[in-house]
């Protein structure tokens, strides 16, 4: 447990998470209100849920840190806002903020000035609104021919160009006031959703990341411009199998980003509310993981309410756990470092003057980045198609969903009074600046949407009668049925029957998103045209275009700045600018294909190194960039991009024969690391239907019998009984409640001796460091607050769980076995060599202390069917020599004393008598008092001293000991359903020699008295392998066996 105090452990906690919630003010019931005033929560994000418009924005923000600065917060909040410009706006207001084109879109107008005169601005408007945490800029690189899951959101298709418009837009943010959080790391551009899995995921190796897609982070890093980075939730099975989140992954976050691209600020995960995830592990595990095994230093959950008190819960408890304070203390500075920059109200102030330099550098943004990506046949202008009449050009939309009304000037136009299908009004104002253009033109234009349906004979009708058409298409290699209609309307257009080598009558196609749509679909259409987003502002430019009076100066970004070089190029060619230098970008990526074989970082160290030739790098991976030192109010200058990557190839050095010298790179032989796992103690009314389903499906197999309800029932009083004296440990899915794991401990009464009873994990989730960490907690738990001076694995009271006797056999032969495969007794099943191969991992495959024992000691559990019974002659004879006495004990106290005073050490057969009888004597107290018979004590008294010598203990299955023993609700029974129970065979240490004949004597005695009670079945436990021969004699048979103790180690020999 920490020392520190509530309050201190609750504000550290609420400063790793980052929060959102649904409102448009702060009310004492509101979520925000709780989150600050209950749980301090430092962080928030906010955005569409929260927004009427840009006045009740600031309002929400400032009474939000006014409440903060109210309950004594340190500093001011982190207001966080995902606004990503373009159709990626969370927020729009034409009065108070200006629309902007997105990332794409700016990188199009490749005008550097431009872009940071753009940043800076949405900068300058979201600061004044108490703004201070900017996600973004993205730094995602997309492929052209990629799954289009970033799509217009990323600057562009190269390293080359995503860092320096990315670079451009993030000084600009800072210039406006804004801290800069980079995002998604570590690149998902060429990521696609997994059907069965239903996220996304990318099947990049480490090598591919480190040398194309981390670039831009690691640029941009460098620059000291970015001040934080959003780990993503993409899949990277190729480096991460077991973590289905990249925001989870120690090897992409603490590795990838934190040592070799030297980034030491802060960092938050993916947005936790992720279905994958709470059906995999739980959104509370989710969040542990995120902070101390990836190294993440906040949590974000966004929305629900519920799920963001199960991170602080789980979170808090891994804090007060103590075991992980360096990596919490390391969080917690960069954190309250970025804290401290921030201030309780705007500094920036906008006015009427600003916000008009603003809109007139959206009007120009947007007019640049317009781009005429081809025009094969000549189309453009459209008036050059004009004939004296019957002018009539063809607009053809598709539906699509509305961004916001002031994004297209919708308010303008009523849907239901001009009787509009849903998303048909998202193109309305377009098709009406279309038509009143130039009036002076004698020209119509016919507006109509079309659907995934195709087209229909109205269609067809309007394309004969036009003469230009104007398909507007969106998102098409998602939406596959306009690819379709496209091909349609060209051939209606005559695309396969062209007159002088052009189309009858122009197909101009206009993609309103993404420029890859139909860039490679070059029989399509004769002009393409891209605005990168459906917004009033992207399309109020286009009719000026189409009739001639506007030049489109845009590039695809990735893409020289000529229409013709753009029209020629291909999936395979013109990805990768040349810089000035003469060297290609794609010569210093080119080993990223080889390396596609090799998903393990071990196997990546069989790659070949890069070679010098002429003092030029012809392949290999770029090399870390060290840090460098920019003061919190400081934007550094821009480099020139090419320098940059001249300098990153600088940084590394070789050797004669051309190899890299660093030992970071081509040794990736890592250290495993354990993940944290957050461990919970026991909870049985919440946690034992799922143990019990835990049992049934992960070890029913390795049983010797199925789990049955009277059984599951008993052990269920058990842990209820022994709740306040006893503790057990689970790893659990706490957002829909299922155990992943359980171990349960036991300290012996009056004993400084602790046992680890059993664990069991879930199958599905073996092999993830579950058995580890519920180890580890369990004999830290003993050793520590226990105060246990020995460890003792395995237990015979209580007794409740039992291997399949071929599975005892092979651990018994196998266990001291240095190979247990090899050198082995016995060929091994899988489930005996899993469990040999856990217990020697963690340590318990042999003991530097001579009085413990590595052997397991066997026992056996009989079982007597009455009919059989027979005493030997011999026995009799040397029990009358003796002269011993048996009665049934009244005062049990003498014989606790006896126990005591043998003082029994850990590991004997006789340690855990005091427990059994200090138990048995609580049972029969109880029992008297309702003139039951159910539990009786027999001892046996020397003659001539009349001294206790031994005792045993007789109960039946309706006795509350036959909890302590759930095995015997399987055991067989008589024919009446009844049987008797033997336990706590116990001699005086004294009479070492008569032993043996004293046990067989109390035993007899038991079965006696059983027999009195007219049961005809009778169970004895904890019996060694040396004395059931007799036993089998006079008619016992072997009905289990069971390990009491597979190892004892002392405390000292456990690294806690």
């Amino acid at each position: 447990m920490t020392d520190e105090s509530a309050d201190v452990v609750t504000d550290n906690v609420g400063k790793m998470l980052m929060a959102g919630f649904e409102g448009f003010e702060l009310t004492p019931d509101s979520q925000g209100y709780k989150l600050i005033k209950n749980y301090r929560v430092h962080s928030f994000i906010l955005g569409t849920k929260n927004f009427v418009n840009a006045p009740q924005m600031k309002a929400l923000i400032q009474s939000l840190q006014d409440l903060a600065k109210s309950e004594n917060y340190d500093h001011p909040l982190l207001i966080a806002v995902d606004q990503e410009l373009g159709c990626c706006n969370s927020m729009y207001d034409g009065d108070w903020l200006t629309q902007f084109p997105g990332a794409m879109g700016l990188g199009a107008t490749d005008d550097l000035d431009l872009i940071f005169k753009v940043g800076e601005a949405a900068g300058q408007e979201l600061s004044s609104l108490g703004f201070s945490l900017y996600m973004g800029p993205v730094l995602d690189i997309v492929p052209r021919m990629a799954s289009q899951l970033i799509g217009i959101r990323s600057f562009g298709s190269t390293v080359e160009d995503v860092t320096k418009y990315a670079g451009a837009f993030a000084r600009g943010l800072k210039s406006g006031g804004m801290l800069t959080c980079a995002k998604h790391f570590p690149g998902m551009g060429t990521s696609f959703v997994d059907n069965l899995l239903e996220l996304p995921m990318m099947l990049e190796t480490f090598q591919q990341l480190e040398t194309s897609h981390v670039l831009p982070f690691k640029y941009l890093m460098k620059e000291g411009i970015i001040d934080a980075v959003h780990a993503s939730g993409v899949a990277v099975p190729n480096i991460a199998p077991n973590e289905i989140h990249a925001c989870l992954s120690p090897q992409i976050v603490h590795k990838l980003l934190r040592k070799e691209s030297n980034f030491d600020g802060l960092v938050m995960s993916e947005c936790l509310e992720l279905e994958a995830l709470c059906r995999n592990i739980g959104l509370g595990q989710g969040a542990v993981m995120s902070i101390l095994y990836a190294r993440c230093d906040m949590a974000m959950v966004c929305n629900d309410f519920l799920y963001q008190k199960e991170a602080l819960d789980s979170i808090r408890k891994a804090y007060e756990s103590a075991s992980y304070e360096l990596i919490f203390a390391e969080s917690l500075v960069r954190i309250n470092r970025v804290l401290s920059r921030l201030h309780w109200t705007p500094e920036v102030v906008m006015t009427p003057k600003l916000l008009e330099i603003h809109k007139q550098l959206s009007v120009q943004a947007y007019k640049e980045s317009i781009t005429l990506i081809r025009d094969n046949e000549e189309a453009l202008p459209i008036t050059k198609h004009f004939g004296s009449r019957d002018n009539n050009i063809l607009l053809l939309t598709p539906l699509l969903t509305e961004i916001h009304p002031n994004a297209h000037h919708a308010s303008m136009h009523n849907p239901q009074e001009r009787r509009l299908m849903p998303g048909e009004d998202v193109f309305q104002d377009f098709g009406e600046r279309l038509a009143n253009y130039n009036k002076a033109l004698n020209y119509d234009v016919l507006h109509t949407s079309y659907t995934a349906n195709g087209l229909t004979s109205m269609h067809e009708a309007l394309i004969d009668s036009s003469r230009a058409v104007i398909l507007v298409c969106a998102e098409a290699s998602r939406n596959m049925y306009q690819i379709g209609v496209a091909k349609h309307v060209g051939v209606l257009c005559g695309g396969y029957k062209k007159l002088n080598g052009f189309m009858k009558k122009p197909l101009i196609i206009i993609a309103v998103t993404t420029p890859y749509d139909f860039l490679y679909h070059k029989g399509i259409g004769s002009a393409y045209l891209c605005t990168y987003d459906y917004t009033w502002n992207a399309l109020s430019h286009l009719p000026a275009i189409l009739f001639g009076d506007l030049q489109p100066t845009g590039r695809i970004p990735g893409n020289t700045n000529s229409a013709d070089d753009q029209q020629e190029s291909s999936p395979s060619t013109n990805s990768t600018p040349v810089n000035s230098s003469g060297n290609s970008l794609g010569m210093i990526l080119n080993d990223a294909p080889r390396t596609a074989l090799f998903s393990d970082p071990e196997d990546r160290k069989q790659i070949p190194p890069p070679v010098i030739q002429d003092g030029e790098v012809s392949s290999g991976s770029i090399g870390s960039v060290p840090p460098q030192t920019v003061t919190a109010d400081t934007t550094p200058s821009p480099a020139p991009v090419n320098q940059t990557f001249a300098a990153f190839r600088n940084n590394n050095t070789y050797n004669s024969n051309g190899h890299r010298n660093s030992l970071e790179v081509h040794r990736r032989k890592r250290k495993k690391l354990n993940k944290p796992w957050l461990v919970e103690d026991f909870d049985i009314s919440r946690d034992f239907t799922n143990l019990v389903l835990l049992l049934k499906n992960s070890w029913g197999s390795d049983l010797e019998e199925p789990l049955n309800p009277k059984m599951l029932d008993s052990l269920r009083h058990l842990l209820q009984e022994t709740e306040e004296t006893s503790r057990h440990f689970v790893v659990r899915n706490s957002t829909i409640n299922i155990l992943h794991g359980a171990i349960f401990t036991w300290v012996d009464k009056d004993s400084v001796n602790g046992r680890i009873m059993f664990i069991i994990v879930d199958k599905t989730k073996r092999r993830q460091s579950i058995a580890e960490v519920l180890h580890q907690h369990a004999i830290k738990y003993l050793t520590i607050s226990r105060g246990c001076k020995t460890i003792t694995l395995g237990t015979d009271f209580p007794l409740f769980n039992f291997l399949k006797a071929p599975i005892t056999h092979e651990l018994f032969a196998n266990w001291s076995s240095p190979d247990p495969v090899q050198g082995g007794k016995a060929k091994l099943s899988n489930s005996a060599l899993q469990i040999i191969n856990f217990f020697r991992s963690v340590g318990w495959s042999s003991s530097r202390n001579k009085e413990t024992r590595p052997q397991p000691i066997k026992k056996y559990i009989l079982s007597l069917d009455m009919e059989k019974w027979m005493v030997s002659e011999k026995l009799v004879k040397q029990l009358k020599v003796l002269g011993i006495k048996f009665e049934i004990a009244e005062d049990h106290k003498e014989i606790i004393d006896l126990i005591r005073k043998n003082n029994f050490k850990a590991g004997d057969d006789e340690s855990r008598f005091l427990e059994i009888y200090t138990t048995a004597s609580a049972y029969i107290a109880q029992e008297n008092k309702k003139q039951l018979k159910n539990t009786l004590i027999f001892k046996m008294i020397e003659p001539t001293s009349k001294t206790l010598i031994g005792s045993i203990i007789l109960y039946n299955i309706k006795s509350k000991l036959a909890n302590w023993f759930p095995f015997v609700e399987g055991a067989p029974r008589d024919k009446n359903g009844t049987m008797s129970c033997l336990t706590g065979v116990l001699v005086d240490s004294s009479y070492e020699a008569l032993k043996p004949v004293m046990k067989l004597g109390l035993i007899c005695t038991g079965v006696s008295f059983a027999k009195q009670f007219r049961v005809d079945t009778v169970i004895l436990d904890n019996c060694c392998e040396n004395e059931i021969s007799e036993l089998l004699d006079s008619g016992f048979e072997v009905y289990r066996e069971y390990f009491s103790s597979l190892g004892i180690k002392m405390s000292y020999e456990w690294v806690v």
